[in-house]
């Protein structure tokens, strides 16, 4: 499991996360919801190390993670997708993809798997990733990510920008992922992929957790309430 406890970060002096607390089991794809700076950036950036936080307790299992570098808690066994297309746009979609391994060679078989589900990044290993699509190059963010093979998976924004058919594959992706026992944490300003893919919500305001629900009792006023949006 991965748990939050009562966490807090600070930007400066700007007191960001106000005891953030949440869980995500194996297999559960769990959505922050909430309107830009609520601080969901912010939370998935503490779980990495990214930013450090002056109060509560990050664990994955029984081991505590806070405080640790960045590259410690991604050997872990937890993967982050950042907001944006975050490739190397120089580098080809092949050299993107070596980088996301933490040890070992980039073979065959490994590269099958992770090129499975988007086989139009095999068909373009020798092209500048900064050449693909917005949709493509999230792809290839995922695919890169998956090849550390973690047990844990955060997304930021992962359906921004993104055509509505490209949204499908990756909410289809998404869901595969789950079926193999991957825990995904997803901040999300599309409540209707959230509401299509995760399992749980937990709602921030003002860095911290206004409301906790499951998809099926989710209600349209909370969405209004917290996001100002309706469905």
């Amino acid at each position: 499991m991965l748990r939050l406890e009562n966490v807090h970060a600070y930007y400066g002096q700007s007191h960001v996360l106000q005891g953030i607390s949440l869980q995500v089991q194996p297999g559960e794809i769990v959505g922050l919801l909430g309107r830009n700076g609520m601080g969901k950036t912010t939370t998935l950036k503490s779980v990495m190390g990214l930013v450090q936080i002056r109060a509560g307790r990050i664990q994955l299992n029984e081991l505590t993670i806070s405080r640790r570098p960045a590259h410690r808690i991604a050997r872990l066994g937890i993967g982050y997708i950042p907001q944006g297309q975050r490739v190397f746009s120089e580098l080809t979609v092949l050299e993107n993809l070596q980088l996301g391994l933490s040890r070992g060679r980039l073979n065959g078989a490994l590269l099958d798997k992770v090129t499975r589900p988007f086989p139009v990044l095999k068909e373009r290993l020798t092209q500048a990733a900064g050449t693909l699509s917005g949709g493509e190059q999230q792809m290839l963010a995922i695919a890169r990510a998956m090849l550390a093979q973690p047990k844990y998976l955060l997304m930021d924004e992962p359906t921004e920008g993104l055509m509505p058919s490209m949204v499908q594959a990756l909410e289809d992706q998404i869901n595969v992922m789950k079926s193999e026992g991957l825990g995904i944490l997803i901040a999300e300003q599309n409540a209707d992929t959230a509401l299509r893919v995760c399992d749980r919500f937990y709602i921030l305001e003002k860095g911290s957790v206004r409301a906790e629900s499951l998809t099926h009792e989710t209600s349209l006023e909370q969405l209004q309430k917290y996001l100002g949006i309706g469905l």
